[in-house]
């Protein structure tokens, strides 16, 4: 597929509108800042840069720099210091070793080391802005309201983008996955996985509102064609009913399934309208007979078993503790199967985080960080303020599906802004819903 960017004035803008509204008005930054990051194509936003900024700068960046300085102006405005939950510390340890490690390795800071250190930066460092600015209850109204319509936005842009190649489609030999959108990876997912597990009765957003935006989430996880994540969504959405509507189990299991068929069916003729050159139930088929067929399944999995064995191999020859260094931006050279030069690192998040940060560093990122966010998340379901119940749920979703994915794709030292800004916005309305209680200290570390 050929690059796509946005244009260069865009970041530009950005920069020189978000900087000053950040040192002004800073929830209003960030929340600009979770609208963007939750809209956006992520690989355009990773390819628009400028000669003026260079290559270390893109809109990703320029997001980060914005929230950062809200963060710090937030701050300055109420006269308090950086808090630092120990959970940040502990990732920042981790990285730094790591990096450390590939840096005597390679014997030079790289731009591709860099790089890695800052894709790799975004889960913690967004964690900590959500977690400064979230200080108060009134506000996650507008920071989730921000998401979903990110996650609306990002939707209709994913249809844009493969309307673009419907003359393409015209052609017999032409295959679909080859269109492949992974870059369009919003918070509708996880706004799905919550509206399954438990109905909810939000001022801000009723159930048509839920149903059409449903419709339109549904539809663009469909076309990304990632396995990976469809087995994610359909393991979590049952972990996240027995953990949060138990009593209701079996009877939101049948209510799921109703709606899944509905949705299935509308977008079918959805599709069939907007897009007739497409036969979605033909594309999920194909895509689930590649598990389902042992040969086609050794086909598309065979870089992800090569890649086990390399990375487990890395890990072998790095210190157990602290892995091999934090290089997965560094290719594999691989022959095994035809037309496929190399693998890249990060294809088994879990096996990927112990190969470069070791045992320390899958401890943190694999078990405790996972374990610290879904207890907040329960703290958070426990509240009255349904926008409270919904940010733990949200957040739940998130982190479960997350960690599911993550034994087939992706991981944490990847870019995943949208995800630290929302744990941080959680451990931090967790932390000031249990000021004056038992659970405070908890909350402050």
């Amino acid at each position: 597929m050929q690059a796509v960017y946005y244009p260069p004035l865009f970041l530009y803008i950005l920069i020189v509108t978000g900087i000053p509204l950040a040192v002004l008005k800073p929830f209003g930054a960030f929340i600009l800042t979770a609208f963007l990051l939750s809209s956006a194509d992520s690989c355009a936003f990773t390819l628009t840069r400028t000669s003026f900024f260079g290559p270390y700068f893109n809109v990703n960046d320029a997001c980060l720099l914005i929230g950062m300085v809200a963060a710090v102006s937030y701050l300055i405005s109420k006269r308090e210091k950086m808090p630092f939950p120990k959970i940040i510390l502990f990732m920042l340890i981790a990285l730094l070793i790591s990096f450390a490690q590939t840096w005597y390795v390679l014997k030079e800071i790289s731009y591709d080391l860099l790089r890695s250190l800052r894709w790799a930066l975004a889960l913690p460092l967004n964690f900590l802005i959500a977690y400064v600015i979230l200080d108060r209850k009134e506000k996650i109204k507008y920071f989730i309201l921000a998401l979903f319509i990110g996650a609306v936005v990002s939707a209709i842009q994913h249809f844009v983008f493969v309307s673009s190649y419907f003359p393409f489609f015209q052609a017999k030999s032409f295959n679909i996955e080859h269109i492949r959108t992974i870059a369009f990876r919003s918070p509708g997912i996880w706004f799905l996985l919550a509206a399954g597990a438990y109905s909810f009765k939000l001022k801000w957003l009723n159930w048509k509102i839920i149903f059409v935006s449903s419709i339109l989430f549904l539809a663009s996880v469909l076309l990304n064609q990632t396995r990976s994540i469809w087995i994610s969504a359909i393991v979590s959405l049952p972990i996240l009913i027995l953990i949060f509507n138990r009593r209701e189990a079996r009877r939101r299991f049948m209510i799921v399934l109703l709606l899944i068929l509905l949705l299935l069916t509308v977008i079918y003729f959805l599709m069939a309208w907007l897009m007739p050159t497409i036969d979605i139930f033909t594309l999920i088929r194909q895509r689930v007979e590649s598990l389902a067929n042992s040969q086609i399944r050794y086909e598309t999995t065979t870089t992800r078993q090569a890649g086990f064995v390399n990375e487990m191999d890395a890990w072998s020859k790095g210190t157990l503790i602290f892995g091999r260094g934090l290089a997965y931006f560094m290719p594999i050279y691989y022959s095994g199967v035809k037309g496929v030069d190399f693998i890249g690192w990060g294809h088994l998040g879990h096996v990927t985080t112990l190969a470069q940060l070791g045992l320390f560093g899958l401890f943190i990122y694999s078990f405790y960080f996972p374990w610290i966010i879904i207890k907040a998340s329960l703290f958070l379901w426990k509240d009255y303020s349904q926008d409270i119940k919904f940010l733990g749920l949200l957040t739940a979703a998130c982190m479960i599906s997350s960690w599911v994915l993550f034994i087939m794709s992706d991981c944490f030292l990847a870019q995943h802004a949208v995800e630290g800004l929302l744990f941080g916005g959680a451990w931090g309305i967790a932390r000031y819903a249990h000021r004056g209680t038992h659970e405070k200290r908890y909350f402050y570390d």
